[in-house]
């Protein structure tokens, strides 16, 4: 029967047979040197790096491995033989090139890892690592240590779910007057459900830049958009909740930041359905938009120079079109009509041309026309149609018809009531009315009056070009008129 004392031995024991198995042996170049403890080889060696920067940041890749060691390495001193490394599967993958840069020794594999790896790296027998230390060289062997995941989560974004009624920019995850559902993936497991913020598109996201930037989060978002923000912003990484930036949406309105935990579909894919609020100061204007989901994976480690915790932090954006109105053409910047609305008009019956035109960015559809409370949809014309573009959601009912007035050209006041829908599936009705005046029909009457024929042709002129070549036949019906050619 063991006692106390012994047991406590016999664990001692046990913790320093692991530290040697698991972490490493410290082999000095000769008796006068003392063991080199690196500790920095546990806990931050990390996967998704290869080589530094020109900041000497480790660059990501995802087909690396990072090893940090407390001491400058001695650049000769190791090669892609020295090493093994097996992934979680338990298979051996092989290091095709390594790179040595002051403290770092870089692993660079025949295939990428997958994202949630913690491979095993270790050394092969009788072959070490040398440090510069002071004035002496020490070697370094170490069995077995199983390094840190490294690399962020790939996070892939769809919208669907809009009020978009087309295609392209204007189907329904392109555009929307209220609402659109957001669908986040993930190809590994998050430490927790993404958080989904929807900005104004003149602030983007552009990181992550390296490993510094990448571990961030919400505040990488914050320090890597494009775009003004109002107020400074907190540099602890873990105020994921900060819902107090402001930033400008193009205009003189400040719109304020906020962020919304999306919910659980799996354990690798999350939803959020976001409706534009309707009060200032979260209502977004029309415009683009950008939908912006970060989070982070489930894993950590100690940063390569300070020692501070880094988390694998990652986002994803998709961008859409708000649209919540359909200006009708009489409301200012809404379009153009013509004639105005309320106008009088004596123009001649082929000058007139009723005309309308709507502002607006998306494809507009006409539902119905009325005109003097008859149906008279089939009368416009798409001003594109007819005479080509610019005029987009443009159309027009033209008097040219001498022989046969259009009744929208016929002396008397008229109303012409349009009902119209965009893209967004935004509805406007409007009501057109104005007066032709027969003023210069009235001008041109005249008193009865003989006029002298002579034999053979006559011709006689108008002021006027007649509106029915018929009438003018009726005129000349005494018996000695052959024949009236108009």
């Amino acid at each position: 029967m063991q006692t106390l004392l012994e047991s406590t031995i016999l664990s001692f024991t046990a913790m320093l047979a692991l530290s040697a198995t698991l972490i490493m042996n410290a082999q000095p170049a000769n008796a006068d040197t003392v063991d080199i403890l690196n500790t920095s080889l546990v806990s931050r060696s990390a996967t998704g790096f290869y080589g530094l920067d020109e900041s000497g940041n480790p660059i990501p890749d995802r087909a690396g491995i990072m090893l940090v060691f407390d001491y400058p390495i001695v650049l000769d001193s190791v090669s892609t033989d020295d090493f093994w490394v097996q992934t979680d599967d338990g298979a051996y993958a092989d290091v095709i090139e390594i790179q040595v840069c002051d403290n770092f020794v870089f692993l660079k594999l025949a295939n990428e890892l997958v994202p949630s790896a913690t491979p095993a790296v270790g050394m092969n027998d009788n072959e070490y690592v040398e440090f510069d230390v002071g004035n002496s060289v020490e070697r370094l062997f170490f069995t077995e240590i199983d390094i840190h995941d490294g690399i962020p989560p790939t996070l892939a974004m769809s919208l669907s779910g809009g009020s978009g009624t087309g295609t392209g920019d204007e189907g329904p995850d392109r555009l929307t007057k209220d609402k659109i559902h957001i669908t986040v993936t993930s190809d590994e497991p998050l430490d927790s459900p993404p958080l989904v913020t929807v900005v104004c598109n003149n602030i983007q996201w552009t990181g992550p830049v390296d490993a510094d930037v990448s571990q961030l989060g919400f505040d990488n978002f914050i320090a890597n958009r494009s775009g003004q923000l109002t107020e400074p912003q907190s540099s602890n990484p873990d105020s994921l909740n900060d819902q107090s930036p402001d930033h400008s949406c193009g205009n003189d309105q400040n719109i304020a930041l906020t962020t919304h935990p999306m919910i659980v579909n799996s354990a690798t894919s999350w939803t959020y359905e976001w409706r534009n609020q309707t009060e200032s100061p979260h209502k977004l204007s029309d415009g683009l938009l950008t939908a912006i989901a970060h989070a982070r994976d489930q894993s950590e480690y100690q940063h390569h120079y300070t020692g501070e915790t880094i988390y694998n932090w990652s986002a994803a954006s998709a961008g859409f079109t708000l649209d919540t109105i359909l200006k009708s053409p009489l409301e200012p910047g809404g379009g153009d009509v013509d004639p105005t609305n309320g106008s009088e008009t004596h123009d001649r019956i082929h000058q007139l041309i009723i005309w309308f035109q709507f502002n607006e960015p998306s494809t507009v559809v006409l539902n119905s026309i009325e005109f003097d409370d008859s149906d008279a949809i089939e009368h416009f014309t798409p001003h594109n149609e007819y005479f080509g573009p610019p005029h987009d959601n443009a159309w027009f009912w033209w008097g040219r018809d001498y022989a046969d007035w259009p009744e929208p050209f016929k002396p008397g006041l008229h109303a012409l009531t349009v009902d119209a829908s965009d893209a967004a599936g935004n509805s406007r009705v409007f009501t057109l009315t104005y007066e032709v005046h027969d003023s210069h029909l009235a001008s041109l009457r005249r008193d009865p009056f003989i006029l002298n024929l002579y034999p053979g042709w006559n011709a006689i002129s108008f002021p006027a070009t007649p509106m029915s070549s018929s009438a003018v036949g009726d005129m000349f019906n005494h018996s000695a008129v052959q024949s009236v050619f108009v």
